[in-house]
């Protein structure tokens, strides 16, 4: 019973704390975390309706969103942005407005800032190429280049940046963006049913270890003659 409880408890934190890897997504629950700081810039010539900067991503198994948001820098005043997710061929699934002061932050590996997200139903993605992308003005919201980056393992390699219309306001981010990586939008995931079953049997594994130490010492206590 011992080792068996000692067993689940171990994948329980295995789970809870994430694995060491290259592929292994820093913060659990984004799609993609910073795990090193950048440069923050602004756009310098993205219009008065705003242009669409993002980057692309190949799932190559399903998975399961239900937020959206963008990178905040701790080095800028404020942030009032729209962010969309599309499908490869261009097509709006989510959309949100991005507030600082009203949407929900997010811890990231990277001190230099931090998510704000807005919630939305479940949606699924199926195995396929995926645009994300945020409205950028000429001073915020500040995206990170130069940044270290991990992604969740359904990530088929390197991301890709993207962009859409020029001031254009939100548009699809299907044009290649050859120069640095854009760190600006991020989705938010949900855990698998199997996840959620391993980390439930390492609680129960944590609770039987817990009760069998009770048990033993109240077992030492009552018995004459132990030492």
């Amino acid at each position: 019973m011992r080792t068996r409880s000692s067993f689940l408890l171990a994948t329980g934190l295995l789970l809870l704390f994430g694995t060491a890897g290259g592929t292994s997504i820093a913060h659990a629950g984004l799609l993609l975390d910073l795990t090193s700081p950048g440069v923050p810039a602004s756009c310098g010539s993205c219009g008065p309706n705003g242009t669409t900067f993002g980057w692309g991503f190949n799932l190559t198994a399903p998975i399961t969103v239900d937020g959206i948001g963008v990178w905040d820098s701790f080095k800028q005043p404020s942030i009032q942005t729209e962010v969309g997710l599309f499908t490869g061929s261009g097509t709006l699934l989510e959309s949100a407005l991005i507030q600082s002061g009203i949407s929900t932050p997010v811890a990231s590996a990277d001190p230099d800032g931090q998510w704000l997200f807005e919630k939305f139903a479940p949606i699924t993605l199926p195995v396929g190429v995926y645009l994300l992308g945020h409205v950028a003005y000429d001073d915020t919201p500040l995206a990170e280049l130069f940044a270290g980056y991990a992604t969740v393992p359904q990530i088929e390699g390197q991301v890709f940046s993207a962009m859409g219309v020029p001031d254009g306001g939100l548009t699809a981010p299907e044009s290649p963006f050859d120069e640095e990586l854009i760190f600006g939008p991020d989705l938010e995931t949900v855990p698998e049913p199997a996840t959620l079953a391993l980390f439930g049997l390492g609680l129960i594994g944590l609770a039987l270890s817990r009760r069998r130490l009770v048990t033993s010492k109240c077992g030492s206590a009552t018995a004459p003659g132990r030492i």
